[in-house]
């Protein structure tokens, strides 16, 4: 699969990735609409701790496969996703901050 990708500050590419496999509890979700917002342009202007680095994660698509433990009844159903996934581990977890959490 393509994505778009930024490689350093500044630096954007456009290549293919290893497509995902579902693991169990989750499904792939084949991307048909993703908006680039404040976050990416950030990123992409002021660098990030963590590269290399997909942007646009504020999408929806149509769910194309699912993990062990999520019914297949869901292949074919249009989603959105919810792109914070915190470590649950760090202070500002620990505290029920998870949009500030160290990993994210």
């Amino acid at each position: 699969m393509k994505a778009a990708i930024l490689e350093n500050k500044g630096v954007m590419s456009y290549r293919d990735v290893p497509t995902p496999t579902p693991q169990p509890g989750s499904v792939i979700l084949q991307v048909k609409a993703a908006s680039i917002c404040g976050s990416d342009i950030s990123r992409y202007a002021k660098g990030h701790r963590l590269y290399p680095l997909i942007l646009g994660h504020e999408c929806a698509g149509v769910i194309t496969a699912t993990g062990e433990g999520v019914s297949d009844s869901l292949i074919g159903q249009r989603a959105a996703i919810i792109p914070l996934v915190p470590c649950f581990e760090c202070e500002q977890c620990r505290a029920g901050r998870y949009s500030a959490c160290h990993t994210y």
